[in-house]
């Protein structure tokens, strides 16, 4: 496997000026020549780009757009996003925490491209538009090869202990680092991946990695407190925020449990959380097992544009179906 080289930021002033010297200098159209260029543009701060073959980083400003070319990264913080167009036949949204390496690109004799990217964390990925340049698009991950020439998909690289793709249009497929066979997903389903393993699931909407996780598991818990609502927070401990509740009677996913047996880790929405065992009922064992100190790490949106939203829909809901995941909604112009 070909891990991403990590490297430093650039916090000296004057850095998007230097960028802009590259650009301008001819630094990207040399390389871009020997590939299909991207277009991206940052609809939320807090992302870094690595020109190729250079080692500084550069912190993008809010609505920068600039060209993207083989060799080239963009890094998402808790807070950065990144919508990425290529040849107008794939729109790329990379989501908070996340890195995107352009690996390779190249157009064959038959005029379709061969786009290979490398991507850690969560994407949301259409391809295939009417009257548009073909891309033939592989993504790396850590367990194998995501492959598709038309469809619309997301990609969690980095979720649990797993990864998982989930398909709302069109077909997917994995081709695992361990070798044969390939496993394909078309819509509403999806593919949850492991150390050396792999099972293709049915969804009903919407398709997000973490629903994919929690039909994974076959324990579901009844809701029985005390005091009639049990919190859930976001990790082993009141001292964690409360990031929602539910009522007696409600079923969860319990998806594991504290080596103490204090804590049920589920699933809700888009995300996990941890609730007191002590207040609801499921008996299942062979739970895994998480340390008790454990927190989670949500991703959460906030100031979220239209297009984005026609991106995210089928995997997320509308704006108000996912009170953990959109946090705000950027206000109409």
């Amino acid at each position: 496997m070909n891990r991403l080289p990590t490297f430093q930021r650039l916090s000296r002033p004057g850095s998007a000026l230097l960028l802009a010297a590259l650009l301008l200098a001819g630094e990207w159209a040399a390389h871009a020549q020997d590939g299909y260029a991207a277009s991206v543009r940052i609809v939320n701060p807090g992302v870094s780009f690595q020109l190729a073959g250079t080692e500084a980083i550069f912190m993008l400003p809010e609505d920068a757009v600039l060209p993207m070319a083989t060799g080239d990264v963009l890094e998402t913080d808790r807070t950065g996003r990144v919508l990425v167009e290529f040849a107008n036949d794939l729109q790329l949204l990379l989501l908070p925490s996340s890195r995107l390496s352009v690996l390779d690109s190249q157009r064959g004799e038959d005029g379709q491209y061969e786009l290979r990217l490398r991507i850690d964390g969560h994407s949301v990925q259409r391809l295939g538009t009417a009257d548009a340049e073909t891309i033939q698009l592989t993504i790396d991950t850590e367990w194998g090869d995501v492959r598709a020439s038309a469809g619309w998909f997301a990609l969690w690289s980095d979720l649990e202990r797993s990864t998982v793709i989930t398909v709302a249009e069109g077909n997917v497929d994995f081709a695992p680092n361990w070798g044969a066979p390939l496993y394909s997903a078309g819509t509403a389903e999806g593919i949850v991946i492991e150390l050396d393993s792999a099972r293709v699931i049915d969804l009903t909407p919407p398709y997000n990695g973490a629903r994919m996780i929690g039909l994974a598991s076959t324990c579901e818990g009844r809701v029985n407190a005390a005091g009639g609502v049990l919190n859930i927070r976001a990790g082993t401990g009141v001292g964690y925020s409360v990031i929602g509740d539910v009522f007696n009677g409600a079923r969860v996913r319990v998806i594991g449990v504290t080596e103490d047996g204090v804590w049920y880790r589920i699933q809700r929405f888009s995300g996990f959380g941890w609730m007191l065992t002590s207040g609801a009922q499921a008996d299942c064992p062979d739970l895994p097992v998480y340390p008790n100190l454990s927190g989670e790490n949500n991703r959460e949106l906030f100031n979220v544009e239209q297009a984005e939203l026609d991106l995210l829909e089928p995997f997320y809901g509308q704006f108000d179906d996912d009170v953990w995941f959109y946090r705000w909604r950027q206000a109409e112009g």
